[in-house]
This record gives C-alpha cells, sequence and structure tokens, in this order.
C-alpha cells in the first residue's frame, strides 16, 4: 500500500502581492492568516523563503526510522524514509509527483485528483489563500473551538479545484497552528501540530502526529535539524530511475506465455518459493505482493515490522518479508524474479478455500510487464515494455490510482464516473460513497444480499442487474453489479472513483495492461456475447474448520432461506450423492448456477440432526 507523506506545513513560495495583516479580533479568516504569518517571522519572511531542509525521526503505524526532507519553490519535494525493514522515496520534480518504492519499483502520478493537487498546492504556496478576492480559495470563520484545552480561531479553506476541505486552528493566544483537519474524498487527515522552535526567526514545529481514517493509520514525525534556504542542486528534484529486482525469462525468450487456473473469477499460478510450489493469485487491485505469514515462517523467512493495509471491505495489520528468489509457471513457461519484498498477512491462506492461496502477485510483479490476460483460453502473457511485437490497437489512457488503472464507465447511460480495474475481484462493484450519492440501493426495483469475504472480514452487499454498462466503446447488457449496503471501511470508502471491477465483467474480454504507459486495451474475447451465470439459491456454499462443505451464508428472503436453509449447516449429500463425490466447494456452487426451476435434494447436519432439505432455484434478479 502507498506509504503516504504527510509534510510539516511550511508555505515556501513568494506571493504575487503582499496583503496587510488585519488585527484578528476583526473575526475576518484572511485577517488571521495573514496574522498567523506575522506571528511566525512575519508575512515578508514567509514570502522570501526558497528552500528548506530537514531532518527527522519517524514512526508510521509499526515502523520506526527516519526521514529527510527537501523543498525548493514552486513546488519541488524530495522526501526520503529509512524504516531499517524498508526504504522508499518520492517527491515532485516541479513537473510530476513521483514515488520510488521499497522495491526500486518507480511510479509516476498522473491520475486527475493528483493533478488537481498539484495545482492546488502552487496556488498556496504563492499565498493566492491569502487574497479575499481570490477565484481559487474561500475561507470561512467558523465556531471557536479548544485543541488541548486552549481556545482557536478555525478558519474553513475551500477551493473550487476539487473537494477537498482543510479546517486550520490558530491559538487564539499567539496564532500559532495547533491542529488542522483535511477532508478528502477517500480520507480525512488529523494533525496535531507542537514543540515549535525558531529557526532562522521563523517558528516552525518541530512535532507533527497525524491519524488518518478511516485507514486507521498513524504517523508521527519528530523533526531534529532544520535549515532555511539551503542551497539547493536541480539534481536534487530530478524523477529518479527506477531500480527494479532482476527479471530472468526462458532461455531465447522476450515474452512468456503461462497458463493459469480460474477459479472463482481468480487467476491462479503457480509460484515457487525456497523449492516449495503452491497457488498464488494474479492481482492488479494488490498494491505489493503479499505471502501467508505462516507459510513464510514455514519456509524459514521471517516477517518484520508492522503496516496497517486495506482492502475492498477491510483494514487489517502486515508485515515485511525478504524473498530471495520467485519463479513463476512451471517449465517451460517459468520465470524468475530475484530477490524481492513482500508483504505477509497471517491468515492469507485460511481465508481463501479452493484452491487455498499462499501468496498474491501484486502491482510490484505485474508493472514489470505488458501484460495480456486471455480469459477464454486461460493464458497469461508477459511482454516486455520495450516488447517490439505488442500488437497495435485502440489503447485507452488509464492512470493508476492507489496502483489501480482507472477509466471511464457509464452504466445505463446516467451513471458515469472512473472505475478501477481489479482482476483479483470476482465481482464488479460500485464504491460505497458513489453508491450513497446515486442512491442507488434505494433505486433497484429488486436486490439480492450477498457476502464477500476480504483479508480480515465479511462484508454484505446487493446484487443489482442494471440495463447496460459502457466501456471501451464496447457495451454490455443486463450486468449484475454489486451496490454497497453501508459505508464500510478500507477500498470500499474510496470516493475518488465510481466502482471496480472485476471478473464478472473483465471475463468478456482479452484485456491488456501497459504499466509503463498507464493504459489499457479491451479486445472481445470467446465469452464476450455468452450470458452471464447468476446465482439462483440465495446459498453461499463454503468449507467448515474441518474440512467439509457447508452453508456459509443465506440471503435474506431468497430461496435457500424460505426453503429452510441456516448458516452453519454441514453439507452431507445432494441428491443421494455423498457430497465428497462432488470434488470440493466450487463444483457445488455450479450447482446453484443452473436453470430456474431445478430443484437438489440435500441432507444437511444441523447441531447433530440430520435434515432433508429441498432447493429449487428461481430467478431472484
Amino acid at each position: 500500500m502507498k506509504l503516504r507523506i504527510i509534510l510539516l506545513i511550511i508555505l515556501l513560495l513568494p506571493a504575487a502581492q503582499l496583503l496587510r495583516a488585519a488585527p484578528p479580533e476583526e473575526q475576518n479568516p484572511h485577517a488571521i492568516f495573514c496574522a498567523h504569518y506575522q506571528a511566525t517571522g512575519g508575512l515578508q519572511r514567509w514570502q522570501a523563503l526558497r528552500s528548506s531542509y530537514s531532518e527527522g525521526n519517524v514512526t508510521y503505524d509499526g515502523l520506526s526510522g527516519t526521514v529527510k526532507i527537501w523543498e525548493q519553490r514552486p513546488i519541488q519535494v524530495r522526501v526520503e524514509e529509512d524504516y531499517g525493514v524498508i526504504r522508499e522515496s518520492s517527491g515532485d520534480s516541479g513537473e510530476c509527483a513521483w514515488r520510488l518504492d521499497y522495491n526500486g519499483q518507480l511510479e509516476v502520478m498522473r491520475d486527475p485528483e493528483t493533478l488537481k493537487r498539484r495545482q492546488l498546492a502552487y496556488y498556496l504556496s504563492d499565498f493566492e489563500h491569502l487574497n479575499p478576492h481570490s477565484s481559487i480559495f474561500s475561507l470561512t470563520l467558523e465556531a471557536a473551538s479548544d485543541i488541548d484545552g486552549r481556545p482557536c480561531h478555525v478558519v474553513c479553506m475551500k477551493n473550487s479545484i476539487n473537494s477537498d476541505v482543510t479546517w486550520y486552528y490558530f491559538a487564539v493566544d499567539n496564532l500559532f497552528l495547533l491542529a488542522s483537519i483535511t477532508h478528502q474524498p477517500d480520507i480525512e487527515i488529523h494533525s496535531r501540530y507542537s514543540d515549535f522552535r525558531q529557526v532562522d526567526g521563523l517558528s516552525i514545529p518541530f512535532s507533527q502526529r497525524d491519524d488518518i481514517h478511516p485507514r486507521q493509520k498513524h504517523r508521527e514525525t519528530k523533526l531534529t535539524h532544520v535549515e532555511i534556504d539551503p542551497n539547493l542542486a536541480a539534481s536534487r528534484f530530478v524523477v529518479p530511475e527506477a531500480q527494479p529486482t532482476a527479471i530472468t525469462f526462458p532461455a531465447g525468450c522476450a515474452a512468456l506465455q503461462i497458463p493459469f487456473l480460474l477459479a472463482q473469477g481468480a487467476i491462479y499460478l503457480p509460484v515457487t518459493v525456497k523449492n516449495d510450489t503452491k497457488w498464488w493469485v494474479l492481482d492488479s487491485g494488490a498494491s505489493s505482493s503479499v505471502i501467508d505469514e505462516d507459510y513464510a515462517r514455514g519456509l524459514g523467512l521471517v516477517p518484520r515490522g508492522q503496516i496497517k493495509g486495506f482492502g475492498f471491505c477491510d483494514n487489517f495489520d502486515m508485515s515485511f518479508v525478504a524473498v530471495p528468489q520467485l519463479q513463476i509457471g512451471s517449465t517451460p513457461s517459468l520465470l524468475s524474479l530475484g530477490a524481492h519484498t513482500v508483504m505477509a498477512y497471517a491468515g492469507l491462506a485460511d481465508s481463501s478455500y479452493e484452491p487455498l492461496r499462499y501468496g498474491i502477485l501484486g502491482y510490484d510483479f505485474l508493472s514489470r510487464f505488458i501484460v495480456r490476460i486471455d480469459y477464454a483460453r486461460r493464458i497469461l502473457t508477459l511482454y516486455s515494455p520495450q516488447h517490439s511485437q505488442v500488437a497495435d490497437g485502440q489503447w485507452i489512457d488509464a492512470p493508476l490510482t492507489y496502483r489501480m488503472f482507472t477509466l471511464p464507465v457509464q452504466i445505463d447511460d446516467r451513471h458515469s464516473g472512473r472505475w478501477s480495474i481489479d482482476i483479483g475481484a470476482e465481482h464488479s462493484s460500485f464504491y460505497a460513497p458513489y453508491a450513497q450519492r446515486h442512491h442507488l440501493l434505494d433505486r433497484a426495483r429488486a436486490r439480492v444480499e450477498h457476502v464477500s469475504q476480504g483479508l480480515s472480514g465479511l462484508s454484505i452487499d446487493y446484487f443489482v442487474r442494471f440495463e447496460s454498462l459502457t466501456i471501451a466503446g464496447f457495451r454490455l447488457e443486463r450486468p449484475i453489479l454489486s451496490v454497497p449496503g453501508g459505508q464500510g471501511v478500507g477500498m470500499s470508502t474510496v470516493g475518488e472513483l465510481a466502482g471496480n471491477l472485476g471478473a464478472s465483467v473483465l471475463d468478456r474480454f482479452i484485456l491488456w495492461l501497459d504499466y509503463s504507459r498507464q493504459r489499457v486495451r479491451f479486445e472481445p474475447g470467446e465469452l464476450y456475447s455468452q450470458p452471464v451465470e447468476v446465482d439462483k439459491s440465495g446459498l453461499l456454499v463454503g468449507m467448515s474448520h474441518h474440512g467439509q462443505p457447508m452453508v456459509s451464508y443465506v440471503a435474506a428472503g431468497s430461496p435457500a432461506m424460505q426453503d429452510g436453509f441456516v448458516a452453519g449447516d454441514i453439507i452431507e449429500a445432494i441428491d443421494g450423492r455423498a457430497v465428497a463425490s462432488y470434488g470440493g466447494v466450487l463444483p457445488i456452487r455450479k450447482l446453484l448456477l443452473q436453470q430456474t426451476g431445478r430443484c437438489y435434494r440435500f441432507k444437511v447436519q444441523r447441531a447433530g440432526e440430520l435434515l432433508e432439505l429441498t432447493l429449487c432455484l428461481q430467478d431472484i434478479l
């Protein structure tokens, strides 16, 4: 996941014009802002500031390390963080924002929201927010509040570029900035500033604490050294070169075809670590590769550090593991990835069914290639980004957000927005804020409750059939999309995007992903015109702790509920056949996709009693 850098508030650029500070007692928000600058070193001194360098200690969730920050006008920044377990750097060259992650993978951020926030940073550095007639910023004075028992003026700042809103809390007694709250569509950042010290005539907070909601992330920065107006070389802010882990194709290959297993929409690949081969899932929705923590320990790989992660329906704790080598596929389609750092999660295998997944191959793997996925033929092809034989076609610009491709999608010719592409998701789902803004559940004439299993929890959503979905010039008729029933946590709270495309839409196509150019391509696949298979029971079949097929969930009002099924029922037989003869959970789930009117005779164990139940499939959508 992204290590979000929250910098200390130091406004660096000269103003377009100098505004006289009105006394704060006039209760004018612009006057309070001006008086704040006067109280912390003088407005002219702040406007004359050209550059700064700071360093100190930082804790981020369960990681502790050091940080170095270089800043120079107009919006050039470089941040280097060293946590021992991992090292990362990020910044802005003045032309683009970038991040170099702990595996040496370079990401250039050019999604719409990042571009808007770069614009705002430029205007802030030019002190445009002090202009009462600004067309960019609007300031309002809100009711006074206390921060740690100290009365504060509260100034709310909005802008005309995006929907971000920030509240500033200035102490009444000395007009120092004690706190701020920034509300963005996806997150809310609560910051506290303290330990103010004089550096070259400016009062600067040497301590900053940030809490990021609803991600449950925490960050503290304690500076030990600050320099004002140092001479900084231009090369300091140049976008660095990527330093990726070495990848080895089979001899004589510049592209590689790897057959995959497709189960419940997920792409499974055999991955070998230290001579042990297990199934790993390919997932463009994972910003880092992940290994099951118990599996890693069994291989002698020790997890280190701790950090908060977030998936589609939950937040969870993760750590880091140094893997000596990953081998993907099997001979002759065998790809080798050198020494690599992945994340570890306790319970990754236990949260899966068939087959058990022991790892996830995410952005750090996928971004090394141009990726072609043929769902119908179940072939993954990996090309070098410079491969000359990659066919030209109708590529679509799809800038990365949270390291996922995003592109325009239209639902029912009325609900438009940017959707993420997530090959690790079975269903295609609206994000909760978008669904709530557009009252999608209220408008649904028919809906079916269903449950989704995340890494650390369950979420209850609703399947709704819509009229159409249009993507990349292709129109899919009568798609079934998942609509959240509440706000949720994790990625389901994303507010900058409309939804997330999973296998229920993507498997209609041959999908191309070009990470180096942040673009995608869709070609109709062999499944393009086939009808979508839909559950007709409302029954979710899972696995008990003893390895037996079990009723995990029964949707309210569904045929399964009407026919008497209860979550926890252990399935013994179906239509007179012992359940073991079906070969596991997935074949049983396929039975529930059959033709409307088909009936099955179940024998189930419930509280020590053997019951016979009849389940008849219905077109519940």
